[in-house]
């Protein structure tokens, strides 16, 4: 197993158990802090959604994974939270609502984790090939495949100096070679990349 598979699967397995230990214990001993870790919390799920949302990563697979496991158990710390509201119109909806993706880690966890074996290997695996396209520009190859089909992804990543450990995806081309598609390379998207209005 991989350090990144091992720490999404442990954040996977044990960020429900710590979020609501730590939920339960923040209420009775710090009762003035739940509310400013509520809205920290969320806020923190927001950054990382609207990060992913405009398509930014960390370079190391590794980091990538902790950064899951780090908002699940945020994320598990708000639906465990969720169980305390006063108001039961309120309570009953976001309890529901919010153990339904703990419930899906869980499978995933468990009885699907040759399913989360095999999303977080495609994720995680090196590209097979990767090159610069200019100064802050690099391209990258990575394959996929699953039963009956396969295919790999050319991927434009933007680079910046003063933040080295962050990239942006700013052009991504599949090709599906179970249908067929054209051959693509690293030039080909950065050409066509270049010509975008």
């Amino acid at each position: 197993m991989t350090l990144t598979l091992i720490i999404v699967w442990t954040g996977i397995l044990l960020s429900p158990p710590a979020a609501f230990l730590i939920a339960s214990y923040a209420r009775k001993r710090w009762p003035k802090a739940v509310l400013p870790t509520l809205f920290g919390s969320a806020l923190i799920l927001l950054v990382i959604f609207a990060a992913l949302k405009l398509d930014f990563t960390l370079t190391n697979a590794v980091a990538n994974g902790t950064v899951l496991a780090v908002s699940y158990l945020t994320y598990c710390y708000l639906a465990a939270s969720s169980w305390k509201i006063p108001i039961k119109l309120i309570r009953i909806p976001l309890a529901v609502a919010g153990i339904f993706p703990i419930v899906c880690g869980y499978f995933f966890g468990t009885f699907g984790f040759l399913g989360l074996l095999f999303m977080v290997s495609d994720w995680a695996t090196p590209p097979y090939l990767a090159a610069p396209m200019s100064v802050n520009v690099s391209c990258e190859q990575t394959l996929w495949g699953f039963a009956g089909n396969s295919g790999y992804t050319v991927h434009l990543y933007k680079q910046w100096k003063l933040v080295p450990f962050v990239e942006r995806e700013i052009a991504k081309a599949v090709v599906n070679q179970g249908e067929s598609d054209p051959e693509l390379s690293c030039e080909d998207v950065w050409r066509n990349y270049l010509k975008r209005p």
